[in-house]
């Protein structure tokens, strides 16, 4: 993660920051047995010897996210800010599953802070999300994978919007 901040003049400040996530070392999930490895075969099969009970396949790849706000204080109280973002998915058609989603998305952000005393503050944001939607039918690998790493077919078409009210309170001592 990195970001920076730059204050051209007093009552404005100017932000951008990002991150990556190297996702890509999550090859599987797997749950075994005390005591014994947890291993699957290439098909997702069980290994011999292997105490695996339960294998997800992921098989993610890194993942990045860029985010640019602005904040402008109208006086010492009070500060209105916006922000955009944009975040990458990590999960292949081939391993997406609707009880663990992930999208490429933007968000769009708007909110206030007032400061209600010395090191006291009240806040108020909405962030909006935009997800892309994605469509992997015929593309999903679950339901063609040997136990313990089967399971049903993901493939189909996701969508989702998704909107967020924050109402901070704000102590700094």
């Amino acid at each position: 993660r990195l970001g920076a901040r730059w204050r051209p003049e007093r009552r404005l400040e100017l932000r951008l920051f990002g991150d990556f996530t190297r996702w890509s070392a999550l090859r599987d999930q797997c749950v075994g047995q005390r005591g014994q490895p947890c291993s699957v075969e290439d098909d997702g099969s069980k290994s011999p010897g292997s105490g695996a009970i339960q294998n997800v396949v992921r098989r993610w790849h890194d993942a990045f996210g860029l985010r640019a706000g602005v904040s402008r204080w109208l006086g010492p109280e009070l500060e209105l800010f916006t922000g955009l973002g944009y975040d990458s998915n990590a999960i292949p058609d081939s391993t997406l599953e609707p009880s663990f989603m992930d999208f490429d998305d933007f968000s769009a952000a708007l909110g206030a802070r007032y400061r209600v005393a010395p090191g006291a503050f009240l806040a108020a944001a909405y962030t909006q999300f935009y997800n892309v939607p994605r469509n992997n039918a015929g593309k999903s690998i679950h339901a063609g994978e040997g136990a313990p790493s089967n399971g049903p077919d993901a493939g189909g078409h996701y969508t989702e919007w998704a909107g967020l009210l924050n109402l901070d309170a704000e102590l700094v001592f």
